[in-house]
């Protein structure tokens, strides 16, 4: 099974922490992802999606000190890493803000959507892989402000998804689910990696067809309805893994192959569509 983290142990410290020490300081504390779905919120998972919103009055010394304090409560509740495992995992976390547990902001950099700071990934991946529209607006569908005031605009849930946001959004799915498969060679915690990759291709499926915000089940159920067996099959395996954190080889096999069909459905609708 794939190593967990201490959920809800884990938000209520950086709250209090944050609360009882720099309240004047913080603007907002927002939880996003499937914790906000109630999918994981009584059981432990892999990782944590929290955003803490920072003044920009806040001196720049100030909001380093914070962010290392924050880190360092951070490790109190993670679980010990495979090495070899985790190497990979800060690579990913470089090109992509995937498996991170805390993002740490200004509030400016949050309202300019700039991407490299709100996510702390490095800028030239970013540039290449992420699919940031993609990823803006399944934030916004998808958070719940757990203390201070409600920091996102929502006009941006409507954009529309553009072309490069799907090349971006293969290439980084693509290269995980296969570099998922090549380290499970080396270690059988690798299906969780899959896991993202599927959902991130789904992500970016509802997007560019602008469904509406719903659950990972609806969403497969969707997509479900006009696919093949293989593709229903994997999607089943999708859903039994984010239950069970059992690994799965018919997902982590299969994975690409799904990602590919699904981003060239999704190619192909475009240009029609044009």
């Amino acid at each position: 099974m794939g190593k967990i983290m201490r959920n809800k142990e884990y938000l209520l410290a950086v709250k209090t922490y944050l609360v009882r020490n720099y309240s004047s300081e913080v603007i907002s504390i927002v939880l996003f992802g499937s914790m906000v779905e109630n999918e994981n919120t009584s059981t432990n998972s892999t990782d944590v999606d929290l955003l803490v919103v920072i003044k920009d009055s806040c001196s720049v010394s100030l909001f380093h000190k914070i962010y290392r304090e924050l880190i360092t409560i951070e490790a109190l509740y993670l679980p010990k890493k495979d090495s070899f495992v985790d190497l990979f995992r800060k690579g990913l976390q470089r090109a992509t803000g995937m498996f991170i547990n805390l993002f740490f902001c200004r509030y400016s950099d949050l309202t300019s959507e700039n991407f490299t700071n709100v996510f702390g990934v490095n800028p030239v991946m970013a540039y290449l892989f992420a699919p940031k529209t993609s990823v803006w607006i399944s934030l916004k569908q998808r958070y719940s402000i757990i203390w201070g005031e409600d920091v996102f605009d929502k006009s941006m849930i409507n954009y529309r998804i553009q072309f490069s946001d799907i090349l971006r959004s293969f290439v980084m799915n693509f290269l995980l689910s296969l570099g998922a498969i090549s380290f499970s060679l080396i270690t059988r915690s690798m299906s969780q990696y899959a896991m993202e990759a599927v959902k991130w291709s789904l992500f970016t499926w509802k997007n560019v067809l602008n469904y509406p915000n719903t659950s990972l089940i609806t969403l497969c159920n969707r997509y479900a309805r006009n696919a093949s067996p293989y593709e229903k099959r994997l999607l089943s395996a999708f859903l039994m893994f984010r239950r069970t954190r059992k690994p799965n080889n018919f997902l982590l096999l299969f994975a690409p192959l799904f990602i590919f069909r699904l981003h060239r459905k999704l190619i192909q609708n475009m240009r029609v569509a044009v």
